[in-house]
């Protein structure tokens, strides 16, 4: 039995490598793929007979890899056919806040791990968000279903509480040494039902415990109407520790923790779902204050990203293009001249997706979202379907178009 042809390796970065081949003439009932570091970790796949490519995922950084494969039938196996290839580094080895893990290609929300200016002591748990307004957000407060009180002692505020997944408060020392870093801009994002809008402000800060967390805020813009910048340049207050300038305590009256004046337009870490006057989570500019807001997402990131991360887009659209020319962009050359009509599989290490010879490839703006997709646990059906779903249920549409031969 002839072996498979052309063996290579491509799309190789820190974390992940495609792996490509040109098929046996014979027919074959399947292929055996074993990829293997240099310190010794090996693992070995059974692939369909229809495959042409395997994207593997979950490599270690800056480590060489050999992949051998070999087609089988029966009892019958080929010769074996070998490539090798080495993973290149992070682009950041130790992120100090979330869009430089996104920068590094890890596109899913969920906790991070950060580290204060880069220092691989100072690791802070975090939640990132990775998908509103091009991602890359430190989320430091989340209200969004009451089960986390907010009505905190100073010495809470200071360290933080809740669950990163849930509700939770990431703590005014946390923040105060992540909004040191550099510029950073703000964005607090809320929802009622269907209803969302959104306030951002082009720069963020707090001062240290020294100058009582005050808050620093720049230039606003958004849909939620501008309740924030009343409390410019504001100590932190808590029922324990009053800082504002009121006669009462504001924190204590209206049952949170924020940067009070006399008293308050937004008191977001309020009572959640309470109505009465000033006293819920409310952004006056938007739907006043007896109205308790019921999500709620304060969110932080650096203010050059979206310039960064635009360069950075640009950039591998040129070599995309270079690499790809008449093939789609992921379509291996293993797939070139292949019959029409036939059902083929892209495999990954936890999933599958079905694809059609006649024409199922990603548009180019899509191929971000393949670290996404690789890793859904689903095997999809084999008629293949016109959109698949990706583990967080998000639908993302798939092009159809004519393969030519």
């Amino acid at each position: 039995m002839d072996a498979p042809l052309n063996l290579t390796a491509s799309e190789v970065n820190h974390r992940s490598a495609l792996i490509s081949w040109q098929p046996p003439i014979a027919d074959i009932d399947n292929y055996m793929l074993t990829y293997k570091s240099v310190d010794g970790n090996r693992k070995e796949l059974i692939l369909d007979a229809e495959d042409t490519w395997i994207r593997l995922e979950g490599l270690a950084d800056t480590t060489e890899y050999t992949v051998r494969l070999q087609a089988a039938r029966g009892l019958e196996t080929s010769g074996i056919v070998s490539t090798a290839f080495t993973t290149g580094n992070r682009l950041f080895a130790t992120p100090q806040n979330c869009a430089q893990h996104l920068l590094n290609g890890e596109s899913l929300n969920g906790v991070y791990t950060i580290y204060i200016n880069r220092d691989a002591n100072q690791g802070v748990q975090v939640y990132c968000d990775m998908t509103t307004d091009e991602g890359g957000w430190i989320v430091f407060q989340r209200r969004q279903n009451g089960l986390t009180d907010f009505s905190r002692k100073w010495s809470d505020y200071r360290v933080g509480f809740g669950n990163l997944e849930d509700e939770f408060w990431l703590g005014l020392d946390n923040i105060q040494k992540l909004s040191a870093q550099g510029r950073y801009e703000l964005r607090i994002d809320m929802k009622d039902g269907q209803e969302s809008v959104y306030a951002s402000y082009d720069k963020f800060a707090i001062g240290d415990v020294r100058n009582l967390y005050k808050l620093r805020i720049g230039e606003y813009n958004g849909t939620a109407g501008d309740s924030l910048s009343y409390h410019q340049g504001r100590p932190f207050s808590t029922k324990d520790r009053d800082n504002d300038i009121a006669v009462t305590n504001c924190a204590l009256s209206y049952k949170g923790a924020w940067w009070y004046k006399n008293c308050h337009r937004a008191n977001l870490n309020g009572k959640y779902g309470e109505s009465r006057h000033s006293q819920g989570i409310n952004w006056y500019h938007w739907k006043g204050h007896e109205f308790s807001v019921p999500f709620v997402e304060m969110k932080m990131r650096p203010f050059n990203y979206r310039s960064i991360s635009g360069k950075r887009r640009r950039m591998q659209r040129v070599r995309q293009g270079n690499a790809s020319t008449d093939r789609g962009p992921f379509l291996s050359q293993g797939m070139q001249g292949r019959e029409k009509g036939r059902c083929t599989e892209r495999v990954t290490h936890t999933g599958r997706e079905r694809l059609s010879t006649k024409s199922r490839i990603y548009k180019e703006e899509e191929r971000e979202k393949t670290a996404l997709l690789a890793r859904t646990s689903k095997t999809f059906c084999r008629k293949c379907p016109h959109s698949i779903t990706s583990p967080r249920g998000e639908w993302i549409k798939i092009e159809r178009r004519l393969q030519r031969t």
